[in-house]
């Protein structure tokens, strides 16, 4: 005799009657165990922190890509297994990861994605007047650049620098362009290959403070970096 169910595993067993016999046979069926594991989360604007409707692929899979919703919030169900999630939105640099889904558990991930050609002005990185040193105390401040880099190996990256008004414009000018070297040569050394960096200087063209104070000035002479896409 063979007992089998939807969704449980097949039971046999042989069994003996003899001639008149009523014989009650019973089967206790076990339910097929399923390996499967959740991932769920938003995509997220990494600068402004809103959500935003992203397409949300696994390739070399036959999941079919899928948007968020209008919160930026995706849920799937995937059979355990390590994937590579790869997230696209209109405006923004692809970003791909790879996530490890277990048996039973519900991965819990946000993803934060960067515009194409963000600007971002770095502050708490401060330049003596006239100098173009970074001082070892600022070079925490420069781990937001050095992490997107790391974090999206395929973007490129230009270092600007500026300064305030004082001295000559010539003067100003190349001292904005040394600054901006010096940030990069803080990033190569940090193993950021030197092909995906380049710099400008833009002297006391673009100021961001008025200059008639010392605290502006101060303000003034400032590193920004421009993300120039993946």
């Amino acid at each position: 005799m063979r007992a089998s169910s939807e969704g449980y595993i097949p039971q046999a067993r042989n069994v003996v009657i003899e001639p008149e016999q009523e014989l009650l046979v019973s089967f206790e069926l076990e339910k097929v165990h399923i390996p499967m594991a959740q991932i769920a989360g938003k995509v997220i604007d990494r600068m402004s922190k809103i959500p935003i409707v992203a397409e949300i692929s696994f390739p070399e899979t036959d999941v079919v890509p899928f948007l968020t919703d209008e919160t930026g919030v995706f849920k799937l169900k995937l059979p355990p297994d390590t994937y590579i999630v790869k997230i696209n939105a209109e405006g923004y640099i692809p970003y791909a990861t790879p996530v490890l889904l277990k048996d039973g558990e519900i991965l819990l991930k946000d993803f934060y994605l960067l515009k194409q050609y963000e600007k971002i002005s770095v502050r708490g990185i401060y330049f003596a007047e006239g100098s173009a040193d970074i001082d070892s105390m600022y070079y925490p401040v420069l781990n937001e650049g050095l992490k997107l880099l790391r974090e999206y190996p395929n973007i490129k990256m230009e270092i600007r620098g500026h300064t305030d008004n004082v001295g000559s414009a010539e003067t100003n000018l190349a001292l904005s362009r040394a600054r901006a070297e010096s940030v990069m040569n803080f990033f190569i050394k940090m193993g950021i290959e030197p092909s995906r960096l380049r710099t400008s200087g833009y002297g006391e063209t673009k100021p961001t403070a008025r200059n008639d104070t010392e605290e502006g000035r101060t303000q003034n002479r400032r590193i920004e970096f421009y993300i120039l896409g993946g």
